[in-house]
């Protein structure tokens, strides 16, 4: 929740000091509120940044259910290709079998409380570039997704 209330406080230099002093010790990266957090604090304070892509990114191949369930909460509607991706078809599809039932709560959790953050116009355009980016990396480097994987699972 304190990644929630420095975001909507426009505490974006408090989160990512809170961020970079505890990650070391509790792995915050690890959950999904924290890894669409971290960037989304980063683009809100400079507009965009390599950084801020590449943990958004990271975010996406680590937790892909959280795009469609982020965008359905939103009330929007990307490019249809990005969408019917096979790694974010998959992910949607099967939300409910392949989660956990802690991180499907988790992801249910950062989607209902943050969904607006994620509204603004440019945010939103912001994700679908990066969606769009993970789309074209997934396909380059399998390795990639393999490798996140393991670091959500602990």
């Amino acid at each position: 929740m304190i990644d929630l209330y420095a975001l909507r406080a426009q505490e974006y230099k408090f989160l990512l000091r809170v961020f970079s002093e505890w990650e070391p010790h509790k792995n915050l990266s690890q959950l999904p509120n924290w890894s669409f957090s971290v960037p989304l604090a980063m683009f809100d304070e400079a507009e965009a940044t390599e950084e801020a892509d590449g943990l958004l990114q990271k975010a996406l191949i680590m937790f892909p259910s959280v795009l469609q369930l982020l965008l359905d909460k939103c009330g929007v509607v990307i490019d249809s290709a990005t969408m019917k991706h096979a790694y974010f078809a998959a992910a949607a599809a099967s939300t409910h079998s392949s989660d956990s039932p802690g991180l499907h709560q988790l992801v249910s959790l950062f989607v209902a409380r943050n969904h607006l953050l994620w509204r603004v116009p440019q945010v939103l355009v912001w994700l679908e570039k990066n969606a769009k980016i993970v789309c074209q990396r997934v396909d380059a480097e399998a390795f990639l997704v393999e490798q996140c994987r393991k670091q959500s699972d602990g």
